[in-house]
């Protein structure tokens, strides 16, 4: 098994045992890191798999985190020591009987569950057998929801049937396998601070991150791009700058847009980054197919292509700027424009298809949810309903690769949430940290040229019929 990890009672499922909860059994790939939980009596009450910074210390990769265990439920030991970290992680908690799943804020390390067998791992192709992997294909929901157009199942739905996807923000509890929502983040819409104190706070995960990466001695590099989430994380980590190495994949072709990596190579020039240029690597049909297994065929984007391309960085660590788009308001970027949210109106802003299921599941997600202002559930969307689906399903795809989102913390996205919606609007939140970090990074236009090169980037967004179409039958159905 190398796709990460099973959790199963019946241990005939499993290649190998490596860790015992209760009547459950764990097995994990030797690639995967895992950190042992033990109790205020020495107890273990779970581990922790993937890659994790304690802010506090900061500390990398400890083996062993030791928890004030005393009295206190699973969702208050979650919440006091394992929500503050920074990382790629998943952790499963076990104590008189109840097990539960959590996941990082964005659910970078994502999992996926068969409630009729009772077993959960990283992928559909670990939980199942060949034979079931083959027959539980929903291959008319995956037309339906145009994977092949690089499409994404959301909400839960997965391209096997009687497989769920653990959703960002729940927990997953094993006694009856359902998901159980364990944060809103409702506290960021009456946190105190002003916006400068939030700026702090992201700044802050972001440098504590690399800084705990560089005293562990391990090699980090930043996607280096045009876009305003990497000039965000390259103004976090001015004090630290010459510690780390930042790189961009060189575009497939040359009628691609070309802008980041002129972008990348021109902020790399004026501000003295170290900067490697990797050229684009096309997945051969076997390396493609494998990467389909690895999402549980529940997704298809452009890493699908070019993941062999990032192949030199197999021994970095790589800080990358996903969960930033809460900041910028990513489904709403004009208030005027925010429509009366319904189920299909939901679907039709994350450009998916009306598929029967879609809709009553996204209806059944909003009817679960507290009462917020529309800003707030539409950050959630995204967050959950997105991200969670959508970039999450690949964290199994490479595993020699390790992607560290420090923008995507529990503790980041609430700092970005707790905002003024007026201020994350027109990229307020991206240049006011630049400005207070590292100003002259502003020098150079953000997602733009600045001269006359800007005529031909419509041109160059063209060059995907797939997002053409999409933007289209969205603007058709907005009407």
């Amino acid at each position: 098994m190398t796709y990460g990890f099973v959790l199963s009672r019946n241990s005939a499922r499993l290649e190998k045992v490596d860790y015992r909860f209760g009547e459950w059994c764990l097995e994990v790939s030797d690639y995967l890191r895992v950190t042992r939980l033990t109790g205020s009596d020495g107890a273990p009450i779970g581990v922790i798999l993937g890659w994790t910074i304690d802010p506090s210390g900061p500390d990398f990769l400890q083996d062993e985190i030791k928890i004030d265990s005393n009295g206190k439920s699973l969702d208050a030991i979650h919440a006091e020591r394992i929500e503050p970290l920074i990382g790629t992680y998943l952790a499963i908690l076990d104590r008189e009987g109840e097990t539960r799943i959590y996941m990082d804020g964005l659910g970078s390390l994502s999992l996926v569950y068969d409630p009729a067998n009772q077993i959960a791992g990283s992928t559909a192709a670990c939980i199942l057998s060949e034979a079931e992997y083959s027959d539980r294909f929903d291959a008319a929901l995956y037309r339906s929801m145009e994977i092949d157009a690089e499409g994404w199942f959301p909400v839960g739905l997965t391209a096997h049937r009687g497989v769920e996807r653990l959703t960002a923000n729940h927990y997953l509890d094993c006694r009856d396998w359902s998901q159980k929502r364990h944060t809103a983040y409702e506290r960021a819409m009456s946190l105190p601070g002003t916006a400068q104190d939030h700026l702090e706070v992201l700044a802050d995960q972001a440098l504590k991150a690399v800084i705990a990466l560089v005293r562990a001695g391990e090699k980090v590099t930043v996607g280096l791009t045009g876009g305003g989430d990497s000039r965000l994380l390259l103004a976090a980590l001015k004090p630290v700058k010459d510690d780390v190495e930042f790189y961009t994949v060189t575009p497939p072709n040359e009628v691609s847009d070309r802008f980041d990596l002129i972008r990348a190579e021109e902020l790399a020039a004026r501000f003295g980054l170290e900067h490697d240029v990797l050229p684009f690597v096309r997945a051969s049909d076997d390396e493609a197919a494998e990467w389909d297994r690895r999402v549980s065929r529940c997704v298809i984007t452009a890493n699908r292509r070019q993941h062999p391309s990032v192949e030199p960085l197999c021994d970095h660590i790589c800080i990358g700027g996903l969960g930033g788009e809460v900041g910028r308001c990513f489904l709403w970027p004009d208030l005027s424009k925010v429509p009366q949210i319904t189920p299909t109106t939901l679907v039709d802003m994350l450009k998916l298809p009306r598929v029967g299921e879609v809709v009553r599941r996204v209806e059944k997600w909003m009817a679960d949810l507290p009462e917020m202002p529309v800003t707030h559930l539409l950050d959630l969307a995204y967050i959950e309903l997105r991200m969670s689906s959508w970039s999450s399903v690949q964290s199994y795809a490479n595993p020699k690769s390790v992607i560290i989102h420090p923008l995507g913390t529990f503790t980041s996205i609430e700092a970005m949430m707790s905002m003024p919606a007026e201020y994350r609007q027109n990229d307020g939140m991206i240049e006011g940290l630049i400005a207070e970090y590292w100003p002259e990074l502003l020098e150079l236009p953000i997602n733009r040229y600045g001269d006359w090169r800007d005529l031909g980037k419509p041109l160059a967004k063209i060059a995907n019929p797939t997002k053409v179409y999409r933007k289209l039958r969205q603007m058709l159905r907005a009407r």
